[in-house]
């Protein structure tokens, strides 16, 4: 037997749902050996989920499992909530990057920026720097390296014309790579330019825009509450910081989040009286089904998120 690996998820968003409903069975019944039907679920969505994602998701999970009630959260907020806070500017660098401000616990849907550039953009120039360097990782379990290279190795240079590091890296089969430009991967944020992706601007310039779009009376407690999740790479928070420094007249704090900031953030945004199960937030099997889709819909549009 040759297996296969198969991607259900591409770019957050769902385009095998038959892949994922197994996974979803699998963790149900045989890694949490829980009955669903008996538990509400938490569901966090990036932050624009469309339309039809939001509801083929709310749907199988009512349907196929008889989830009782589900939460859908939107995951800037719940990053937000992971360091504590419910006002804030969240950088999200995923698959793509996000750009999402948050008001007293509510993003502002029409402000919210997506980047088509994220963390595979970094592997992917990763991969083309080894390669000059007559390392070729071609085939996915060797792109798996790339990522654990990224992760462990890789870094944001504060002034990347004056770095010269170098590091090791020792293979699975024992053999060590030595490598320097490794903070080259991760400049893409700032010279997106660096991909052929010409019409991106560098990170910092999209985080001040949106800024500047903001109303005046509430950019400086957004500007101050900057959290920046997703990839956690060393020196990426000194580097936005002084980027935005030398383009911004107003106080800038940037705070880095924890590694599974999204799942954290729920946990403790479900723990709250607000929010807690069962409350009018949650869509419950019973609303589902005398409402159809439209109950999915109007809580998600309505109750967790804002246009203002």
């Amino acid at each position: 037997m040759v297996l296969r690996n198969t991607f259900p998820i591409i770019n957050e968003e769902i385009v095998d749902f038959n892949a994922i409903k197994k996974f979803v069975h699998y963790i149900f019944y045989n890694d949490l050996k829980i009955d669903p039907s008996e538990h509400g679920l938490i569901l966090i969505e990036h932050p624009l989920t469309s339309r039809s994602q939001r509801e083929k998701i709310c749907s199988f999970l009512f349907e196929d499992f008889n989830i009782p009630a589900i939460l859908l959260v939107n995951a800037a907020l719940a990053d937000a909530m992971c360091v504590g806070k419910t006002t804030g500017l969240v950088i999200r660098l995923k698959n793509p990057t996000y750009i999402v401000p948050v008001w007293d616990s509510y993003p502002l849907t029409d402000f919210i920026k997506k980047i088509d550039l994220g963390i595979e953009d970094v592997t992917s120039y990763l991969q083309k720097i080894l390669k000059k360097k007559s390392y070729d990782f071609r085939t996915s379990a060797e792109r798996e390296i790339l990522r654990d290279i990224r992760e462990k190795l890789c870094f944001v240079a504060l002034d990347p014309d004056k770095e010269s590091s170098k590091k090791s890296y020792t293979l699975p089969d024992g053999t060590t790579l030595e490598l320097d430009e490794l903070f080259l991967a991760p400049e893409i944020y700032f010279k997106p330019k660096m991909t052929g992706k010409d019409k991106i601007k560098p990170l910092d310039v999209e985080i001040f825009d949106t800024l500047m779009k903001l109303d005046s009376t509430i950019r400086e407690d957004l500007s101050k509450n900057i959290i920046v999740s997703g990839l956690k790479i060393k020196g990426m928070k000194a580097r936005l910081q002084k980027e935005l420094e030398n383009l911004a007249t107003f106080p800038i704090k940037i705070t880095q989040a924890e590694q599974y900031s999204s799942w954290l953030g729920s946990s403790i945004l479900g723990s709250l009286k607000e929010f807690e199960y069962p409350s009018k937030n949650w869509i419950t099997l019973k609303e589902y089904y005398k409402h159809g889709a439209t109950i999915i819909h109007y809580k998600a549009e309505n109750l967790l998120s804002r246009k203002d």
